[in-house]
């Protein structure tokens, strides 16, 4: 019996550890391969978006121009797997206001009473923007929906963008459903304050 228990250690044992070493190096590879993936369509798409950022772009139809983006990424076979929209409405007096916009940078332009971008990997597309920069959301809300000096006084009227974003909502939107339906099925709505740290967006210096 005692060296049928060798046995079982020298081969058994060994080769199960072998399997588990095999399974977690597949892991690993499989989860290197996934974001080496995602991080080469984060690429492909933003090189889309930046190629077509003039000829694509149709002024106040932000829901059009994310379309326009989506049909353009699908027709070169971009994944657009981990891509969501996002359709973010303002609140208040001023409604959805821009601060980093095509016709008015650094000052406030009206971009309609709901703004639609695109997200993709954490990061934003926005045909809006004043050049075609694509930000990870923090960066974004703090560049677009922010002026560079926060309080500002506009038309007399102080405006705190902290205290306004925490009461703006944003809905988000499936690629596919957005895509094929003139009226998408929303998969859930959240205040901007709850979606991203708003004490850590005022913290930081706008990108430009």
């Amino acid at each position: 019996m005692r060296w049928l228990f060798h046995l079982l250690i020298v081969t058994l044992i060994p080769k199960e550890l072998a399997e588990r070493r095999a399974w977690a190096i597949g892991v690993l590879l499989c989860g290197v391969i996934t974001i080496t993936a995602s991080a080469a369509d984060t690429r492909a798409l933003e090189a889309i978006f930046k190629a077509n950022f003039k000829s694509a772009y149709e002024a106040r139809q932000c829901g059009r121009n994310i379309a326009r983006l989506l049909g353009l990424a699908t027709d070169r076979d971009v994944d657009l797997s981990d891509t969501h929209v996002l359709k973010i409405k303002g609140a208040g007096f001023f409604e959805t206001s821009g601060f980093y916009t095509r016709t008015a940078p650094d000052e406030r332009a009206m971009l309609g009473y709901f703004h639609f971008v695109l997200i993709n990997n954490g990061r934003v597309f926005d045909f809006d923007l004043h050049e075609p920069l694509v930000l990870d959301l923090e960066r974004y809300v703090r560049l677009q929906f922010s002026p560079p000096e926060n309080p500002v006084k506009i038309y007399g009227v102080l405006y705190d963008a902290r205290e306004q974003l925490n009461a703006w909502t944003v809905t988000r939107f499936e690629v596919a459903d957005f895509q094929r339906s003139s009226s998408p099925r929303a998969t859930w709505t959240k205040s901007l304050g709850d979606l991203v740290d708003l004490d850590r967006v005022f913290s930081r210096r706008r990108v430009r």
